[in-house]
């Protein structure tokens, strides 16, 4: 079964993809990748996203590739020392955008406006840190470290108070599990 199929029929569940790159030698291969997503229905109103990786390189002269390990949430780190080798695994690379908006979506620590707001802060000011107190005070510059128009209990919604849900489009649930089964290939990278 797919995981289209899975998805359609309201399935939860593990993908665990792995893909290496270069001859197989007693050692293993040169360049080890693996990604896993969990899909679930931890919640009643829709799918949780759990992703994580691990990227292992071994030197290997001939392939002109220096030792990196990575792991958990590593998706910028396995793009970035993948190109350092020359080589691209195009489902990761289409994956990462996915991962980065939606993973563990039911464990926001903001509203849609409090995110919207550090998004915008955060894309104008990449050298600046991505912690709470960063956030927090970006949000109070804003007006909306509470946010009067998001009740939880009654009350305005504090960011970082509670683990919010966000739903995650269908679209957005078919384009992943197409993805997946695709599966991971790697390879050098046109010159």
């Amino acid at each position: 079964m797919t995981y289209l199929q899975k998805l359609e029929s309201g399935e939860d569940f593990e993908a665990k993809l792995h893909a290496t790159y270069g001859p197989e030698t007693e050692k293993g291969y040169p360049v080890e990748l693996d990604l896993s997503v969990d899909l679930n229905h931890r919640r009643k109103d829709g799918w949780c996203l759990s992703m994580a990786g691990g990227l292992r390189i071994k030197a290997c002269e001939k392939l002109g590739l220096v030792p990196v390990e990575t792991g958990g949430q590593c998706l910028d780190n396995v793009v970035k020392y993948l190109d350092r080798c020359g080589l691209v695994c195009p489902t990761w690379n289409s994956i990462v955008p996915i991962w980065r908006e939606w993973h563990l979506n039911d464990c926001r620590p903001g509203t849609p406006k409090q995110e919207a707001c550090i998004k915008a802060y955060r894309n104008d000011h990449p050298e600046r840190p991505w912690n709470y107190e960063e956030n927090c005070h970006e949000l109070k510059r804003h007006g909306l470290f509470e946010d009067k128009s998001y009740l939880v209990l009654g009350r305005p919604y504090r960011y970082g108070t509670a683990h919010l849900f966000r739903e995650i489009p269908h679209k957005i649930l078919w384009e992943l599990c197409g993805l997946l089964d695709n599966g991971l290939l790697i390879y050098r990278k046109e010159q």
